[in-house]
């Protein structure tokens, strides 16, 4: 008698819980998210990937392997890890709705949301951003070195137009040091890259 007085709870249990489950419909999936891009630091300690939406900014998230800890680069995008497990360098997106903004002015592309570049130290958890991000390189597997370009915005506020630079002319190169924090600046260079 009782293991069927117990067999009839579970059940009513059970019918009740299964009828407040929502139901799935296109309302939903713009909550829904992915985790993706995952990398390990060579020593097991860290490990990064991208926790994207369906529709938003995607974050990207260093987590601590011992410790459990957590932290979110929010719009982190194409990271590498140093080859010491030390250091990330990445690309920081423009807010997505900024960029929808700008798309639905019709700006001109010398005036719409500009990437940035991030240097994420995993161990204090310090990010530095670089903003007006042209390009970026690294050797293909990243030691101390992380070389970018910026492009910052002309000065429209006095209402002149910018002179023109000639293309063969280049632009500044920075050579950023992640053990030291030091940015070298190379002038008038048009192209770059690093050996393996």
């Amino acid at each position: 008698m009782k293991s069927r007085f117990l067999t009839i709870v579970f059940m009513t249990i059970s019918i009740c819980s299964f009828a407040q489950k929502k139901p799935l419909d296109h309302s939903v999936y713009d909550g829904w998210k992915s985790i993706g891009g995952f990398s390990l630091t060579k020593d097991g300690g860290y490990s990064m990937f991208y926790i994207n939406p369906q529709e938003g900014d995607s974050e990207l998230v260093s987590f601590n392997v011992t410790t459990g800890q957590m932290d979110t680069i929010h719009r982190g995008n194409s990271y590498k890890i140093t080859e010491n497990g030390k250091y990330a360098a990445m690309i920081i997106k423009p807010k997505l709705a900024e960029t929808k903004a700008a798309k639905r002015k019709k700006l001109n592309a010398d005036q719409m949301p500009k990437d940035s570049l991030g240097i994420y130290n995993l161990q204090t958890k310090e990010l530095k951003k670089y903003p007006y991000l042209k390009g970026m390189k690294t050797a293909r597997y990243i030691s101390d070195f992380v070389a970018f370009q910026t492009t910052p915005p002309a000065d429209t506020a006095k209402g002149k137009k910018p002179a023109k630079k000639e293309k063969e002319e280049g632009s500044d190169l920075m050579i950023y040091r992640f053990s030291t924090g030091v940015i070298d600046t190379i002038k008038y260079v048009t192209d770059y890259d690093f050996s393996k």
